[in-house]
């Protein structure tokens, strides 16, 4: 299939939410910005988790919708998967240790978090990213073979394991128990999340056209919305805070889901319309390409982002709001020139391959 040029740059939008959001509270703390304006900016970007899952999904389903038609090649994309599998633990103890520099009173549990004996502050998206990869090509395999019932077991998925993790989380409070039903990242509910990511890709490749998708979406995004906001409205008279306080977040709420569901699907086709038509200059959406090829990469470094504060304390000989604010971005630009330089060295070595691959075709062609 075609590669879909977009999809890159929506993936680099999610990871942008997920920093934004974990460092834009320092904005407030440092009088940038009032208390208010801070509230209505975490309840929009609070999207970043639906939205990371989501895409996640999305990206899943077209690449490997068209392929897993037998459990032969879901064997085979398993064996595919080891290397990420074990990619995704390494950066996960890395985060660990890097948030025991930044909260010492982690140290005491340290061994433990590494262990999965308990949950770490931070990072933890990646435990649910390691189970949603093991469990993804068999969801996806069977939602292939049942197209017409995907719908109603995704709403029986979600349906279940939010009564579960919403009714026990205080009768329960096991490492498995609040994995899969209640902490910040539950499994079961949110991994509901991540198949209608899947069915929204099998339903963006049956459309024959762009404009029949962005019409299709639009909708869902739409009725996704008002329907969200409405229940909101029942749940609490003060949603903007709500949402910014990431309330209805464990287990994740279904009005939580539905508002930040339509806005993913409006971030991504805003995205998609504006970089197929050209409307932004090429440099921004390479910029968010780069982040969204090297996701997780991108992930792990930003949890480094803290350091501005104690590398401005050294340049600048005291804590100055100023300081540090220019210090994190051009710690934020280090870390990006870390990540683009792993970009080209992964295209370098891919077009490589490809050359040597074309030339040892030309060579056994031309032999008598």
């Amino acid at each position: 299939m075609k590669r879909i040029n977009w999809l890159d740059s929506s993936r680099g939008a999610a990871i942008l939410c997920l920093i934004f959001i974990h460092y834009v509270g320092a904005l407030e703390s440092r009088d940038f910005i009032s208390y208010d304006l801070m509230n209505v900016i975490k309840s929009i970007f609070r999207v970043a988790t639906p939205y990371f899952i989501i895409i996640f999904g999305f990206t899943f389903s077209i690449v490997y919708s068209s392929k897993l038609v037998t459990w032969k090649a879901v064997g085979e994309l398993y064996s595919k998967l080891i290397y990420r599998l074990a990619l995704i633990i390494i950066a996960r103890e890395v985060i660990v240790l890097g948030s025991a520099i930044r909260y010492p009173e982690l140290k005491e549990d340290l061994l433990s978090i590494l262990l999965y004996q308990d949950f770490s502050k931070t990072g933890e998206i990646l435990t649910f990213y390691f189970f949603a990869i093991l469990l993804a090509p068999i969801a996806l395999f069977f939602m292939r073979q049942k197209n017409k019932a995907n719908i109603a077991f995704i709403l029986f998925l979600y349906s279940c394991s939010y009564l579960i993790g919403s009714t026990y989380n205080t009768q329960f409070t096991g490492m498995w128990f609040r994995f899969l039903f209640y902490d910040v990242y539950a499994f079961a509910p949110f991994f509901s999340l991540l198949m209608l990511g899947m069915y929204f890709g099998m339903l963006y490749k049956s459309k024959s056209s762009d404009s029949e998708r962005l019409i299709t979406f639009s909708l869902i995004a739409l009725a996704f919305f008002i329907s969200g906001i409405f229940i909101l409205q029942f749940l609490t008279n003060t949603p903007i805070l709500t949402l910014a306080n990431s309330t209805l977040k464990s287990p994740p709420h279904i009005s939580y889901l539905l508002i930040y569901s339509s806005l993913s699907i409006f971030i991504s086709g805003i995205i998609a319309v504006v970089s197929t038509n050209r409307l932004i200059p090429k440099m921004f959406f390479s910029f968010l390409d780069i982040i969204g090829r090297n996701s997780l990469l991108s992930y792990v470094l930003h949890y480094f982002l803290f350091m501005a504060t104690p590398i401005s304390i050294l340049l600048f000989g005291n804590k100055n709001s100023t300081g540090e604010l220019v210090t994190f971005v051009c710690l934020m630009f280090m870390l990006f020139g870390c990540i683009y330089t792993r970009d080209y060295m992964k295209i370098n070595k891919k077009q490589i391959f490809h050359i040597n691959t074309k030339v040892s075709k030309l060579e056994n062609n031309t032999l008598p």
